[in-house]
């Protein structure tokens, strides 16, 4: 399948994400089904993971995974940066 270009937020939403579990890594987040309790940090970390997993062996078609990654690159960079400067 030849790459084509894609339009949407969904790299900024995990980008925000991204951002949440650096922010408040221990604060406790339940997922809906099933409803299992886990610190922000473990679940943006796991989500990466599947996304990252996906994106490799080609699951969900129509979806694009490197860019959800891209989007939490790019938030972690922007974090560390904002960080960083706040130290001045």
């Amino acid at each position: 399948m030849p790459p084509t270009p894609t339009v949407g937020a969904s790299g900024g939403v995990f980008g925000l994400l991204l951002a949440f579990g650096m922010a408040w890594p221990q604060r406790r987040l339940i997922l809906l089904f099933p409803p299992i309790p886990m610190p922000a940090w473990l679940f943006v970390t796991l989500y990466g993971m599947l996304e990252l997993y996906m994106g490799v062996t080609g699951s969900g078609a129509g979806v694009a995974h490197f860019a959800h990654l891209g989007g939490m690159a790019a938030g972690y960079a922007l974090i560390v940066y904002w960080r960083s400067q706040a130290r001045r």
